[in-house]
């Protein structure tokens, strides 16, 4: 596979629309259920399992999605739909399970650290950057690319010349 076809500031925002919605789908409906259950006494035990719920469900998809599965394959859920891989720029193949859980922990942890600003750069950068890399990944020597180019179509089947079919 070759690194030369970065993928489109679009379709990386849209692949990261479409991993949002995955790892939110139960946490928040989770969290307005308990939220609106803690002001009644007798239902706080369940508001309590559904915050709960919606925290492991929110760490574990996350965990699966972006380190497991991208890590393995190069693509997230929302990588797959839209066709993008991340690769590593040395040798073009999916970067592995540690480097993901790297990325995916400097992320959350620098994210927090300056309350969302850097994570809001980093993902702004693909934009203003000539292979649509974000900052982590020009650090990281990743690179998220553009899988329809690697596509093969299926070969043409033809009718045999004559003395073929009968």
């Amino acid at each position: 596979m070759s690194y030369n076809n970065p993928a489109p500031y679009g379709r990386r925002a849209g692949a990261f629309i479409i991993d949002l919605l995955y790892e939110l789908v139960v946490p928040i409906p989770a969290f307005l259920i308990a939220l609106v259950m803690l002001f009644f006494s007798s239902t706080r035990g369940i508001a309590v399992f559904l915050i709960i719920l919606g925290t492991l469900w929110l760490l574990l998809s996350g965990l699966f999605n972006r380190v497991a599965l991208q890590g393995r394959t190069g693509s997230t859920w929302g990588k797959k739909h839209l066709k993008l891989s991340l690769v590593r720029v040395s040798n073009g193949e999916p970067i592995g399970f540690w480097m993901a859980l790297l990325r995916w922990f400097l992320t959350v942890i620098l994210g927090s650290v300056t309350g969302g600003l850097l994570l809001l750069i980093d993902l702004l950068a693909p934009a203003f950057s000539s292979t649509n890399q974000r900052i982590l990944d020009r650090l990281l020597g990743t690179l998220v690319v553009d899988d329809t180019s690697f596509v093969n179509p299926s070969p043409r089947l033809e009718p045999p010349t004559a003395g073929g079919w009968t």
